[in-house]
């Protein structure tokens, strides 16, 4: 886990890129697209398009922030990467702040900036409290507050661990920092890695063999194949394409309940509790859905859903 801060009035670049540093963080989060409740535009603070470069030549990685407001347009999907682009932001994760009541727009609006960012290669993270986050739809990772670390004031130290399904947690606020004030939050390096479409980096399906790239353990290939008796089997290697090549054994994750596995109907991702999602069909195209975490405790057996997949060659 690491220490992320972020800050709307930073000092100039040299002395933000020395706070960084001296507080050991691993990043800074930065506000690109302000919008006031009502939906005027607001300035970003004192950030400028010089401090993100001098974060990122020291080797700091950047999270830019969008705060939408009540009612922003749908111009504001186009109009936030714009911005954090041109404040230096590379293409990556991309935070929505959602937050009661200055900042609740719309679902469908959400959902529409989720769906425009992610084809745009953007991570989408949301920010906020736990409850508000529960009212939206959900993106590529939740960066909290008020949820699950209780929330002190000034306090940099000690770095709390990071509670599990989450990407990052708002411990602290204010903190004094040779002069200027920062919140603080710890956070998984999964947060930095990857971009943009979570959907097309997680998840694949070659219908009869799948290879996952796991969200956050970096080397880590999950592999899914249809066997010969229809049973779904899984396996995982931690050293990359290498340590695959010679599996001896699977994890059977069974048939169907009613009967082998149809190969060309198998289908997995990883969602964002980290668990590995699994579907599949049998002869007559139902659909089910079994869901493993990563350790392979079993969250959910083998269950219709709703959804006929067309059986190929059929």
């Amino acid at each position: 886990m690491a220490l992320m801060l972020d800050a709307l009035s930073p000092p100039a670049p040299r002395q933000l890129l020395a706070d960084v540093q001296q507080e050991g963080a691993v990043a800074c989060a930065l506000y690109v697209w302000r919008r006031r409740p009502e939906g005027e535009k607001m300035g970003n603070g004192t950030w400028t398009h010089a401090h993100v470069p001098a974060l990122r030549d020291a080797g700091l990685h950047v999270l830019p922030i969008v705060v939408p407001g009540n009612r922003p347009p749908d111009s504001d999907f186009q109009d936030a990467a714009d911005a954090a682009t041109a404040f230096g932001c590379p293409v990556g994760p991309i935070v929505l702040n959602l937050e009661r009541p200055d900042s609740a727009p719309p679902r469908r609006w959400v959902q529409g900036c989720i769906d425009h960012l992610r084809s745009l290669g953007w991570k989408v993270i949301r920010y906020g409290d736990v409850p508000v986050l529960a009212d939206y739809p959900t993106a590529d990772g939740d960066w909290v507050s008020h949820g699950f670390i209780p929330v002190t004031r000034d306090r940099m130290r000690p770095v709390p661990e990071l509670p599990s399904g989450v990407v990052g947690d708002q411990y602290s606020i204010e903190v004094g920092v040779n002069g200027s004030r920062y919140d603080a939050s710890v956070v998984s390096p999964a947060l930095f890695t990857g971009a943009g479409s979570a959907a097309a980096r997680l998840a694949s399906s070659e219908g009869t063999m799948i290879i996952l790239h796991h969200p956050t353990i970096t080397g880590r290939l999950d592999l899914l194949v249809v066997d010969v008796n229809g049973h779904c089997a899984h396996t995982f290697s931690e050293g990359g394409a290498g340590g695959l090549d010679n599996i001896t054994s699977f994890s059977d994750l069974g048939p169907l309940p009613s009967g082998r596995i149809m190969a060309g109907t198998l289908a997995a991702c990883w969602d964002d509790r980290l668990r590995l999602c699994v579907v599949a069909a049998n002869a007559g195209g139902q659909a089910h859905l079994k869901v493993v975490r990563s350790s392979g405790v079993l969250d959910q057996d083998w269950t219709p859903i709703n959804a006929a997949v067309s059986i190929p060659g059929h």
